[in-house]
């Protein structure tokens, strides 16, 4: 048994064939099959059920890759501290973020942590929050902010702490007839042209399942790629949404939109910081989350 039948093996169940795996590793599917062999050969048990061209991961299969994960995960670790401690690589922050924690909350601030910590190399993936969670959980970036979500579920590898609220607000343009109301019930949202993110947004799984909670059937409802669009949709009269509102200060500071308050709907989600459960953080990566903690509360 060697690290490389380790590696193999493990690509082979986090991309769910080794077809993916052998373009992943870019090496031939042939390879693939026989590391996994010469793999099953050394530990004396098989690790897939294979019938035909089928091949299902077994019970041995699965205790065999929680310790070969935990094997990797330390060699990864150690080879990282070695390059550390002998200066062979500059201070790295890698992390994963949602599009709006990344684009509202971590971007503006970076800058500022730069001319803290010169020396820090800050890089970053914006993506949406189940792909995050994959990245993470492949080990592709040392943590990840993301918003609350019953996908947190499928990763007991992973753990959160809590980051900060996220407010949201039911916004609409200047002309709009709910633009001179103190508020509106969220029964009448049902009529209005409502636009949304995309299917795979977090913020958009946030509202859908605020309105079944509260039993309301959104009739007219449209898609739209990301939050920038849909301020611009709203800016030009195509419809109404609920927005971070982070996201949204500048134009309400101009009153280029303007907040309408909803009875009894309190709107705020908690974003969470998340790492793997054998994460060991380092001081640069506690000064980096220090940084947006300190902007989040001023």
């Amino acid at each position: 048994m060697n690290i490389e039948q380790l590696k193999t093996f493990c690509t082979v169940i986090e991309y769910g064939s080794f077809l993916k795996a052998s373009e992943v590793l870019f090496c031939s599917q042939p390879a693939i099959s026989k590391q996994i062999k010469s793999l099953e050969r050394s530990l004396g048990f098989s690790l897939f059920d294979r019938e035909g061209k089928k091949v299902n991961l077994n019970s041995n299969g699965r205790i065999a890759y929680t310790y070969a994960k935990k094997i990797l995960d330390e060699i990864s670790e150690m080879n990282q501290k070695l390059l550390e401690s002998n200066n062979y690589l500059p201070p790295i922050i890698s992390f994963g973020a949602t599009n709006f924690i990344g684009v509202h909350i971590i971007t503006p601030n970076i800058s500022r942590f730069k001319d803290n910590f010169p020396e820090a190399s800050v890089t970053f993936t914006i993506d949406f929050n189940q792909n995050i969670l994959k990245m993470l959980n492949l080990n592709k970036f040392s943590f990840a902010f993301v918003a609350e979500s019953d996908l947190l579920n499928e990763y007991p590898d992973i753990k959160t702490d809590f980051f900060r609220d996220d407010e949201l607000v039911l916004v609409v343009s200047p002309n709009h007839a709910f633009a001179s109301r103190n508020s509106i019930n969220i029964e009448e949202l049902e009529d209005q042209t409502f636009l949304v993110s995309q299917p795979n947004s977090a913020i958009r799984k946030f509202i859908e399942d605020t309105f079944q909670k509260n039993k309301i059937d959104i009739n007219n409802m449209y898609n739209l790629y990301n939050i920038e669009g849909i301020k611009q949709s709203i800016l030009n009269g195509q419809g109404i949404s609920i927005l971070p509102k982070k996201a949204i200060s500048t134009e309400l500071k101009h009153k280029l939109l303007i907040e309408v308050p909803i009875n009894n709907l309190p709107l705020k989600r908690k974003l969470f910081i998340a790492y793997k459960k054998n994460k060991q953080f380092t001081t640069l990566e506690k000064d980096f989350i220090k940084s947006l903690l300190y902007k989040s509360i001023t």
